[in-house]
């Protein structure tokens, strides 16, 4: 056992690309919205992924300079993100943006990860406590949690669009924590966004957060904006050995 991790009490995990697939989600999407402005795609998934990840790192440093106040749970942030992700590409489409918001209110089903049911099953069995904590602007991961059969094994889910408060802010892992009936101090957060789940868990006060990538090889836009002490595991599996 991780002695890092002894005497923790509860685990909370984030939803998208990190229980569910998103990444085949949104790039199905930007499918569509490619051709819904010229008729065709020309660009391959790992090149989406490539320009996706560069925004992420890019978005935040976007937003001071242009003062924007903007969240991942309101929609003129992901308008403003998907924009990004275009024009990297190299599509100027004024629009852009605002087609693949649109397009994604009719996205496909995010499928779950195939290991994430085993591990939720197994750590609730083992006596942790389970909270979910998303970013999102409806309570998609909600239903999709109740359809898949995941919710017999949470405890809480919380997303962000129901409180106004998104990762990274304190307030929501903290609010996580209380439903729970956990103390911060005694959980560990598990998501996919070094800001938002990684460094946003621990400036909250949560004992520790863990980076979860479901790559065999790391883009590397995402490698590079990473600290180089952060060591992401790639299979929510690894969480058994450290939470027996």
């Amino acid at each position: 056992m991780n002695k890092m991790y002894d005497g923790i009490r509860a685990l909370t995990f984030d939803f998208g690309n990190t229980l569910f697939d998103y990444y085949s989600v949104i790039y199905e999407v930007f499918r569509r919205t490619m051709s819904r402005i010229n008729g065709k795609n020309n660009h391959s998934k790992e090149e989406f992924l490539e320009s996706y990840f560069r925004a992420h790192s890019l978005i935040p440093e976007y937003l001071k300079e242009n003062e924007l106040k903007y969240s991942q749970h309101d929609q003129e942030y992901w308008i403003t993100f998907f924009q990004m992700v275009f024009e990297r590409l190299e599509i100027n489409h004024e629009d852009a943006g605002k087609f693949f918001n649109e397009e994604w209110s009719n996205h496909p089903q995010a499928e779950i990860y195939p290991e994430a049911t085993e591990v939720l099953k197994t750590l609730k069995e083992r006596g942790y406590k389970i909270g979910i904590i998303t970013n999102t602007i409806n309570d998609y991961p909600l239903k999709r949690l109740k359809e898949t059969g995941l919710m017999k094994y949470i405890d809480t889910v919380v997303q962000s669009f129901e409180y106004g408060i998104a990762k990274p802010s304190a307030k929501i892992f903290e609010y996580t924590c209380n439903e729970m009936g956990q103390e911060k101090g005694l959980t560990v957060h598990i998501g996919d966004e070094y800001y938002q789940d990684v460094k946003g868990g621990r400036d909250a006060g949560m004992h520790d957060a863990i980076l979860y990538l479901p790559f065999e090889k790391i883009p590397e836009p995402l490698m590079k904006s990473l600290p180089i002490s952060e060591k992401p595991i790639k299979n929510l599996k690894e969480l058994l050995s450290l939470f027996p």
